[in-house]
Parts: C-alpha cells; sequence; structure tokens
C-alpha cells in the first residue's frame, strides 16, 4: 500500500495537516533513515479509519529483529515500529466507536495491525482490516490505525505518582506480556526464571512477582540490566556465561533447592541456543513460554529429546486478545499495578535523531533500555494539555 492516496485532510480541531511530513524507512541491515513523504490520509479508507498525529514512540525488542530482517511489510513508512501514543484528529465516517477528537491514546498502527493482531476479530472483519487502510508504521509524523485499535489515556489526575505520557508507550508490550501470563499456571509458590532482561523482560519481572511467584529469578548476559532487575521485583539475579552455561545451570540449581524452574519465559528471541537452554533450566513437567520471536523459520539444533524426557511442555505466545489486554495494560500503568518507569533510562530523542536512537539500542544494550522517540517537539507540553 502508499502511505497516502489523497491530499492533506483538516483534523476535527481545525488544525491543518500539512501534504508532507516524515517518516523512518529501514534501509540497510541496522539501519534507518528519515524522510519526507506524503501525509496518510482517510480518503478511500474504509470506514473506522483514524488518523493520528504521533507523540511519543518507542523501539521494541522485535524492531530489534526486523531492522536487520525486515518483513514485506516493513517497508511501509514508518517501518515495523509500533507503540506508539498519538493524538486522534479524524475518523473516516462515523465508526468512532468512543473516541473523540483530540483524545490522547495508545495507537496500534495499521502495519502492526496488519501483522497478525487479530486473534479476536473474526476471519471476514480481519480481513476487511488488512485490506481497507494503508500500511503505516509508528515512527512517522502522521500515521494510521482503526478506531478498535486506540485505546484512550485516562484523565491525568488519576495516573501514579511519577507517571509522565510517554510512559504509555510501554502498554503496548504489557498487553502482550499479559498474554503470556494468561498462558500460564497459577504462579503462587512457583519458581518462574524470566530468561533476558531487556524492556519486555523487565517488564515481565514486574508483572510475575505481582503474580505471587515465590522466586523470581532474573536472568541475563549483562550485569547491568541485572541492577534493574531488582528493581522490578527478582528476588534473585543470576549473570549468564555464556562460555560456562554450566555455572549458571547450578546457581539456578542452588536457588531452586535443586527442583529447577516451574516456569521459564524466554524473553530473548532472534537466536536458536536460548531455547535449549531454558529447555536445561525447566524442572521436569515444567512449562517454557517463548516470547522473544524467533530469528530463524527452523531451529536444526532443537533439543527435542532433553525437552521430550523431561516431560517438559514448550509453547509460544504472541499477539495477544487486543480488546482485553491493551485497555487493560493502559489501566495497570496508570494505576501504578505495574511498574515501568526504570526502563526508561535514556533521554528522549528528537524524531530526526531516530536513526541515532536505534544505533545505540543496537550497540549499547549494556547501558540503553527502552528509548524514546519524540514524534512532535511540544509532545509533553501537548499529551499534559490534552490528557485531562
Amino acid at each position: 500500500h502508499d502511505c497516502s492516496k489523497t491530499s492533506c485532510s483538516m483534523s476535527s480541531t481545525n488544525e491543518s495537516v500539512p501534504n508532507k511530513c516524515q517518516a523512518g524507512f529501514y534501509t540497510t541491515p541496522g539501519n534507518v533513515k528519515m524522510q519526507e513523504i506524503d501525509t496518510p490520509a482517510l480518503k478511500d479508507c474504509i470506514d473506522g479509519t483514524v488518523l493520528l498525529q504521533g507523540l511519543y514512540t518507542t523501539i521494541c525488542g522485535s524492531d530489534m529483529l526486523y531492522v536487520h530482517q525486515p518483513r514485506d511489510i516493513d517497508s511501509c513508512c514508518g517501518a515495523s515500529v509500533h507503540e506508539v501514543v498519538a493524538r486522534v484528529l479524524d475518523v473516516k465516517g462515523d465508526n468512532w466507536q468512543g473516541l473523540q477528537k483530540d483524545q490522547i491514546v495508545l495507537a496500534l498502527p495499521s502495519n502492526y495491525m496488519t501483522s497478525g493482531i487479530f486473534r479476536d476479530v473474526p476471519e471476514e472483519e480481519a480481513k476487511r482490516l488488512r485490506e481497507g487502510i494503508p500500511l503505516t508504521g509508528g515512527l512517522s509524523e502522521y500515521f494510521l490505525s482503526h478506531a478498535s485499535h486506540c485505546y484512550p489515556l485516562p484523565p491525568r489526575n488519576t495516573w501514579a505518582k511519577g507517571l509522565q505520557p510517554h510512559h504509555f508507550t510501554a502498554a503496548q508490550p504489557l498487553g502482550t506480556i499479559l498474554w503470556m501470563c494468561r498462558q500460564c499456571p497459577n504462579l503462587l509458590h512457583k519458581n518462574v526464571i524470566v530468561l533476558g532482561q531487556g524492556q519486555n523482560g523487565q517488564i515481565a519481572t514486574n508483572l510475575v512477582a505481582s503474580m505471587g511467584a515465590r522466586r523470581v529469578i532474573a536472568m541475563d548476559v549483562l550485569e547491568g540490566r541485572l541492577t534493574m532487575s531488582t528493581q522490578m521485583g527478582a528476588t534473585h539475579t543470576v549473570q549468564v556465561e555464556l562460555d560456562n552455561l554450566q555455572h549458571s545451570l547450578d546457581k539456578v540449581q542452588e536457588i531452586t533447592e535443586g527442583k529447577g524452574a516451574d516456569v521459564v519465559l524466554e524473553m530473548v528471541g532472534h537466536q536458536e541456543s536460548t531455547i535449549n537452554f531454558c529447555i536445561d533450566l525447566v524442572a521436569d513437567s515444567g512449562i517454557i513460554v517463548a516470547f522473544g520471536v524467533p530469528g530463524n523459520h527452523v531451529y536444526g539444533e532443537f533439543a527435542f529429546a532433553t525437552l521430550f524426557r523431561k516431560n517438559a511442555h514448550l509453547f509460544g505466545s504472541v499477539f495477544p486478545c487486543a480488546h482485553e489486554d491493551f485497555p487493560f495494560a493502559v489501566e495497570l500503568i496508570a494505576q501504578g499495578r505495574v511498574y515501568v518507569q526504570p526502563i526508561f533510562n535514556t533521554p528522549a530523542f528528537e524524531m530526526a535523531e531516530a536513526p541515532t536512537a536505534f544505533y545505540r539500542c543496537i550497540h549499547e544494550k549494556e547501558t540503553v533500555m527502552k528509548i524514546i522517540i519524540k514524534l512532535r517537539e511540544d509532545a509533553h507540553e501537548l499529551a499534559e494539555k490534552l490528557c485531562t
């Protein structure tokens, strides 16, 4: 799809939307380029399509895969970026589904909707949504979504102490983590390992701790990340030594009194070895949940015999029940019941600095957790004003 099929429109606030805007594109592996595009518009879109003005976006762990191995749908303006706090400018037709003009929302760009999110949507309606809205990603000043996939932020005076508007970008990954945890057994009294303490692993650690796990064991190869894990609720931390995995396994056995982990959450993805490591970590009859996005279609060294002889269960978790998990994630963050503030550990980047933001995410994993990109210079002031 082209990002724009028509000239500019006017928002419901009588603010003129420009004919041109800035958007990011993936170029060579690992690189992003900003360029001018025709502003996406609503003409020719299906009813319920939303034109949004981006305020804040961020870089997800899956974007770290797609910037190196883009899918066909990631060639659109805004690329694969999909965690966005945005302002509702206009909706095609009368199908607003409770949205209001100038409302600040967590918005799922049309690219993300196309990638497979429609778990809870009948196939005929999913097909209509996929084909009726041009592809746009979230690294863009303006982008498209659908009213059914925009989730309003609550009034500012109801937010937990210390929350800022950009923190709600974390509601998108939290929604996917909620779906993962919905598929897990009761975690009370359980030993739970969260393997990988990047941004999603940190959120998972905090959620698992609040679900009553007896031991929450955070594991990562980077020592700096594990310091944050304790803030997020980990009861124990283990630095993984890639050249001595047995040492890490021994530590887990010591922590769990020789039982191993009842549940292992694989939050890394992109590589085959982590799944095999999870199989070594899990207890007999335990559960492994593969949350991290796989880097290959076939894992040729998969340790199936070990999994089999442990009577262990392995399942994947991707794409939540959108109309339940994403609004609930917004609520949990607003109420302070899931603690996301520590993962935003760098100053915000301006939109023109997005290529640098990606570079830092790729090359400075020891110190960079979740980066915020401001899609508008006055994003903070505007969000504070409109979140009333």
